[in-house]
């Protein structure tokens, strides 16, 4: 990544809690200016960053077995680690293909038709499971035991991101600004500071999904805000990649991710910017475990 992380976070805390003042007053008026629905090259970053996000998520358990298996282990241990590793990487690829066919994703352009448990089954063995093989299999090839660590680690500050923003969206229940732009009677602009009790009577009498209502906060923007504590880890896995483009791709898709989700009418700015400094906070925390189970410098 940088050499001066402190400085980065300070910087990246210090844009983005301005920014959420700025929303605080104007979100409505900077979501009428940016909308473009169903707008293509936002639908593929969107689809990106979620795909991206799962993926790692995926090929990480894999490495994560390849080490166990390399630190050589008994064969009942062995057992015990696949199957519990085996599960989590296949309900991590159902969820990731649950993201990608939501109304906020791909799915609004499948007339937001409701996808059952079998599609995401499908779709996720196809396109996030092989990943578990082949990080399997490039986790074997070395052990590391610090990698074991930063992994475990890694992985359990992706989970707490993933779903600390599911906790909100179910709270607060602010709709979208492409549900209120739409011109539903009783669904008006809501601020984030504010609930939306009626949520549950508006999803009925409008055939509307539970997603509709999920606005704050951006949980795009927290895992966009994560790929500054993922990439780092590749550099590790293969050391040819350099960190100073790593921490380059990290920002960029940090940026088109939290711009993709205010053009597609998905969040507010105040949505993306609550969203971000929970990511930073959560790739704080991760620094501060790492320093104190591996004793590196932050």
């Amino acid at each position: 990544m940088i050499s001066d992380k402190k400085l980065f976070y300070s910087l990246l805390t210090a844009f983005f809690a301005t920014s959420l003042v700025i929303g605080s007053f104007f979100d409505l008026e900077i979501a009428t200016a940016v909308y473009l629905p169903k707008n293509p090259p936002a639908l593929f970053v969107t689809f990106i960053e979620l795909y991206f996000f799962h993926a790692v998520f995926v090929f990480l358990i894999g490495i994560l077995l390849g080490q166990f298996f390399s630190s050589g282990i008994n064969k009942n241990k062995r057992i015990i680690c696949s199957v519990i590793c085996g599960y989590l990487a296949l309900s991590t690829s159902v969820l990731g293909a649950g993201g990608l066919l939501s109304a906020s994703c791909y799915g609004e352009i499948f007339g937001r038709r409701e996808f059952s448990f079998f599609h995401f089954l499908i779709i996720g063995i196809i396109i996030f499971y092989p990943l578990f093989f082949i990080g399997f299999f490039v986790g074997k090839k070395r052990y590391d035991k610090n990698l074991i660590k930063k992994i475990i680690i890694l992985l359990s500050v992706l989970t707490i991101s993933y779903f600390i923003p599911i906790i909100f969206k179910e709270i607060i229940c602010r709709p979208r600004y492409r549900i209120v732009s739409s011109g539903y009677n009783g669904i008006d602009f809501t601020p984030w500071y504010s609930l939306f009790r009626e949520s549950d009577f508006y999803q009925k009498k409008y055939s509307l999904m539970g997603d509709d209502f999920g606005s704050f906060f951006s949980g795009h923007a927290v895992i966009a805000t994560m790929n500054f504590i993922i990439f780092p880890i590749f550099n590790e896995i293969f050391p040819n990649i350099k960190n100073k483009t790593l921490f380059i791709i990290s920002v960029t898709m940090m940026i088109l991710t939290v711009l993709s989700r205010m053009v597609l009418g998905a969040h507010y700015l105040s949505d993306i910017s609550f969203g971000v400094l929970v990511g930073t906070l959560l790739c704080i925390v991760y620094h501060c475990l790492e320093k104190r189970i591996i004793k590196k410098e932050f």
